[in-house]
């Protein structure tokens, strides 16, 4: 038992929770094949003994009876089901009975073969018509002439996708670090699923293309009204009611949310494996989670706003000098932007972890099982958030980090800045574009392994997931604005 227990002091953060689960189970199996002993000793015999005097009247009988399984149940291990009088005196006779005792089976978990990732959602059009969210205007109505406008398109436009090219996107640095490569991601944690070296020769091919420097191109596409800016011009402001005076403070929203349609036909996809259905819920459920962390930080006098991409040129030349040379063009596309009344702001992005699992048995193919939140910021979120930090400037120290989970809420985070392990990370994304950018070869396996350096980065990154990362709050599940209650499964 100890030293299990002292193995499982060392298992933090959310890399090693399957660990610890395994570890914790362990330990209670344990504890209770001791509490199992105990109960075939003295304690349980007087605490038989202590019930025979009791027999001398019906209802006596009763209340001695319910005495002896409470002194019974105590010393038989916690959480188990507790045998009635005859039975506990067989256990004590028994010590076998007492140490063979098993819980009640679970409950199985709810299953079917199509989940629903639209889920109780609230979707993009609808959150921008919301009152107090700060939206984006529609693609065809922004006519770009400087860096900083490209920051006024759309995560869902077209326009958006081609200022990528030829750019490391946050979403991408992790990649270029070598974070899923297999021995960096071994010693940080990554778990199996994660790890794989195509996410690093996807960001070289990222690089093999031209970067968008002519903004007359976004322009003449302006004239193209895409189905997204349509959307969200429809009258879906009809879907936020204002609340009546006498329900303030009942629930911690704003508004009523009241969706004019269904949005359940939408997930009828044919999902084969349980990664192409956390892919899709993560994108559906992206609006639910900005509008949770929203309603929370409206009630405390923040703005939150629409983010597109925030390309790192728009920064000032002051703040471009005294970056590390040779830094390939990068853009950051947090899901929100957070300002303060006291000027500084913080980029905001969202986590969603379907409820979905496969399911063991050979038909239907998954099984409802929702872990909860995250209990902090995973090491391989770390790189993506200092990049969201970097691309606001100078009035951003610290990032807003959401893990949110399908029925038993969510976890909002806040990561510091620290400006010696940005400049690690600037420094190895430079070298990246060094060696990997445009026309060079792509990385091999590996391709930062034994470099110079390179153990501090890592170093530096776990340090920052476990001693940077604070808990701002956790929004508990009835706090999270949704649709109306439905099944997970279409």
């Amino acid at each position: 038992v100890e030293q299990l227990e002292a193995r499982l002091a060392t298992l933090a953060g959310p890399a090693n929770r399957d660990r610890r689960r395994r570890v914790q189970q362990r330990l209670k199996k344990l504890r209770d094949r001791a509490d199992g002993k105990a109960a075939s000793g003295s304690e349980a015999q007087s605490a038989v003994a202590a019930t025979v005097p009791a027999a001398t009247s019906t209802a006596t009988d009763r209340a001695s009876d319910s005495d002896q399984r409470v002194a019974i149940g105590e010393g038989a291990g916690r959480g188990r089901r507790q045998p009635p009088a005859a039975a506990a005196t067989r256990a004590a006779a028994d010590p076998k009975a007492a140490r063979t005792a098993r819980p009640r089976r679970p409950r199985r978990p709810e299953r079917g073969s199509a989940p629903d990732v639209w889920w109780r959602a609230v979707s993009m059009a609808e959150l921008r018509a919301h009152p107090a969210f700060v939206a984006l205007p529609p693609a065809h109505r922004v006519l770009p002439a400087t860096a900083s406008d490209l920051r006024l398109y759309r995560q869902d436009s077209d326009q958006w996708w081609a200022c990528h090219a030829g750019r490391i996107s946050t979403s991408a640095c992790a990649a270029c670090l070598g974070v899923y490569e297999e021995r960096s991601a071994k010693e940080l944690g990554v778990p199996p699923s994660l790890r794989g070296h195509g996410k690093a020769l996807d960001a070289h091919a990222r690089l093999q293309a031209p970067l968008l420097a002519d903004y007359a191109l976004l322009r003449d596409a302006a004239g193209k009204v895409d189905s997204a800016s349509a959307d969200a011009d429809d009258g879906h402001g009809a879907v936020w009611r204002s609340r009546p005076a006498s329900s303030a403070g009942a629930v911690p929203f704003q508004r009523e949310y009241v969706p004019r349609r269904s949005r359940r036909a939408e997930g009828g996809t044919p999902y084969r494996t349980v990664g192409q259905v956390r892919m899709a819920w993560g994108n559906a459920q992206e609006a639910t989670s900005v509008l949770a962390a929203a309603n929370y930080l409206w009630a405390r006098n923040a703005t939150v706003e629409e983010a597109g991409l925030q390309p790192l040129e728009a920064l000032p030349e002051s703040v471009l000098a005294a970056l590390p040379p040779g830094l390939p063009p990068i853009g950051a596309s947090p899901d929100a932007i957070v300002r303060w009344p006291d000027g500084s702001v913080e980029p905001f992005e969202a986590k969603n972890h379907a409820p979905f699992a496969t399911c063991r048995a050979p038909q239907p193919c998954f099984e409802v099982r929702d872990p909860g939140p995250f209990d902090g910021v995973a090491v391989w979120h770390v790189p993506q958030l200092y990049l969201h930090m970097l691309c606001l400037g100078e009035a951003c120290s610290s990032a807003l980090f959401l893990s949110c989970s399908a029925t038993k809420g969510a976890n909002l985070f806040r990561l510091r800045r620290d400006t010696q392990l940005q400049g690690l990370v600037l420094k190895f994304v430079a070298r990246f574009a060094d060696r990997h950018g445009a026309g060079q070869p792509p990385p091999p396996p590996d391709h930062f392994w034994g470099c110079r350096e390179y153990a501090s980065l890592l170093e530096g990154l776990s340090r920052a997931s476990r001693e940077a990362v604070e808990l701002v709050a956790h929004i508990p599940h009835a706090e999270i604005q949704r649709g109306p209650e439905a099944p997970l499964f279409l």
